[in-house]
């Protein structure tokens, strides 16, 4: 597993991607406001995003809009 992209074309050909999978949701978001009105599977897919860069998500948009964009909860 390597933690960076390769220097290398040579190391580049012998990467294979690690693929994580996550059951998707089919509700509307566009008109969510709050973070917790999020699908659980939504939160989840955001909380591994965050995990694996360990780094916070603080904004979440759900549209083009700026009235669509979530702010994530302080821990």
């Amino acid at each position: 597993t390597l933690d960076r992209f390769p220097r290398d074309a040579a190391t580049l050909e012998r990467v294979e991607p690690v693929w994580e999978e996550f059951e998707g949701w089919s509700e509307e978001i566009t008109e969510m406001r709050d973070w917790d009105d999020l699908p659980e599977n939504a939160r989840i897919y955001l909380a591994f995003i965050s995990n694996e860069l360990d780094l916070p998500i603080e904004w979440v948009g759900v549209g083009p809009e700026r009235k669509q964009i979530l702010m994530a909860p302080l821990d």
